[in-house]
This record gives structure tokens, sequence and C-alpha cells, in this order.
């Protein structure tokens, strides 16, 4: 299998390339270089995402990873993946975001938990 590589670059770096992780490593303290459980590639970026995000409760201005974003982008991807694996087009009910009389898609929107714990709904949380 041949695996196609891909940098993705921010948009303020469209004319030069940065040296790899070298805008995230340099946030991180000496203290969390020493420890050995953190993933120093990724963790400045966390910590800029922690930042945003309090300071978007602050403001009350949306975060840059504001969670209907989120929402729309992941919920594409599993009805993408469920229509795959049921082998046919899906109709979604634009305001449910669930497939319009297909009771085996709407199936595939919630699995089973290991027990005690359970899938929410309305009814449970």
């Amino acid at each position: 299998m041949n695996l196609q590589k891909y940098d993705f670059i921010p948009s303020q770096w469209s004319d030069e390339k940065p040296e790899r992780g070298k805008f995230l490593v340099e946030e991180v303290s000496e203290l969390e270089k020493a420890e050995q459980r953190y993933d120093l590639a990724t963790l400045g970026a966390t910590r800029r995402h922690l930042k945003n995000f309090f300071d978007a409760v602050k403001t009350r201005e949306k975060p840059v990873a504001d969670i209907l974003e989120g929402h729309i982008s992941s919920s594409a991807c599993v009805l993408a993946n469920n229509a795959m694996e049921l082998g046919r087009t899906l109709t979604l009910d634009q305001e449910t975001g669930r497939p319009i009389n297909d009771d085996d898609a709407t199936k595939l929107l919630a699995r089973d938990y290991r027990q005690p714990w359970v899938h929410p709904t309305a009814d449970n949380v």
C-alpha cells in the first residue's frame, strides 16, 4: 500500500515552511520537556487551544474550535461511513440530522456500550 504524506501549513506560512514542529515545541517549558508522558510535537498546540477556549469563555466570542463546526465535520464522516457500510445513499432530515425512513441507518448512529455505561439519549441524561 502506498500512503501519501501531507503537511498542513497554516495560511500565514504559505510562502515559507517552518521547521517541522518548531512553532509548537518552542512554547513548551523545560519542566514539560523533562516529562516523557507529553507529546512535545502537540503540546504547544494543545496549550493554545485551551488558551483560546478560556479566552472565548471570557469574551463570549466563538473559539477557533467551535463545537458546531466539530459536530458538522464529525457527523458528515460518521454518516458517510454508515452509507458505505450499508452500501446505499442516505437521505438526511436537515432538521434532525437523522436518516429519513431508514431504520438500519438510524441504528448505526448509536452503539451498545460496555456495561454499566449506556448510550446517552434525551430520556437518560
